[in-house]
C-alpha cells in the first residue's frame, strides 16, 4: 500500500511540473474587457467609468447587444447634446507596471463622427498626479470595426495611467475587445520631470 500511494504521489508531483495551456502571461488584466459582464442596461459598462464635458447627459452609453466585434455585446456611446467630448476608462494603479512598455489594443466602430472622432486614448500620469503623456488614435466619418492600438511607456515614477476610448463631438461610436498587453520595458528607466 506504502508503494502505491508513493506511486500515487510521484505522479501527481510529476504532473504539477507538466507545463498546461500556457496563459499570455505578457497581457494585464482589465475589468469587463469585451463588455460582457451583467450590469445596468444603461449607464457605464460594469469595470469602467464614463464620464463627459460638463453635461452629464450629454452623451448616452448603452450596453449593445445587436452589434459587437467579439462575444455578444459591445458598448454604444452617442451624443445626445451639443457637448464636446465624453471618455470610458479605466484608471489603473499598478507599480509593477512602473519601466514598462504596453500597447492598449481596442475595437471601434463609428457611425457618422463629424468632430474630431472616436477612438482608444491613453493618459499616464506622474508625481501628483499631473498627466505627462496623453496619445489617442481617433476615426472620423463612419467606419466598420477596426482595431486601434496605442504603445506608451510608464516611467518609473509614474503614479498611474488610464487607457480607454474617447467620442469628440457629434455621432456614435462601438467599442469592445479592450486588451492592455505588457510588451517589454522602456529601456531607460527614466523617471518624469
Amino acid at each position: 500500500m506504502i508503494r502505491g500511494v508513493a506511486a500515487l504521489l510521484a505522479a501527481v508531483v510529476a504532473g504539477c511540473g507538466a507545463p498546461g495551456p500556457a496563459a499570455d502571461s505578457r497581457d494585464v488584466t482589465l475589468r469587463n474587457p469585451g463588455f460582457e459582464a451583467d450590469g445596468a442596461p444603461t449607464g457605464c459598462a460594469p469595470g469602467w467609468q464614463c464620464s463627459s464635458h460638463s453635461d452629464p447627459y450629454s452623451f448616452r452609453h448603452v450596453i449593445d447587444s445587436a452589434v459587437s466585434a467579439e462575444g455578444q455585446r459591445s458598448l454604444r456611446i452617442e451624443r445626445v447634446r451639443d457637448e464636446p467630448w465624453t471618455v470610458v476608462s479605466q484608471h489603473i494603479i499598478n507599480p509593477t507596471l512602473r519601466g514598462a512598455r504596453l500597447r492598449f489594443t481596442l475595437a471601434v466602430r463609428v457611425e457618422g463622427a463629424t468632430g474630431n472622432g472616436s477612438g482608444a486614448f491613453v493618459l499616464v500620469h506622474g508625481p501628483g498626479g499631473a498627466t505627462v503623456h496623453h496619445d489617442q488614435k481617433l476615426t472620423q466619418g463612419t467606419a466598420d470595426w477596426k482595431r486601434v492600438s496605442i504603445e506608451f511607456d510608464v516611467a518609473s515614477n509614474a503614479e498611474s495611467f488610464e487607457v480607454g476610448a474617447i467620442l469628440e463631438g457629434p455621432g456614435k461610436v462601438w467599442i469592445d475587445a479592450a486588451r492592455l498587453e505588457h510588451i517589454g520595458a522602456t529601456g531607460s528607466g527614466k523617471k518624469l520631470l
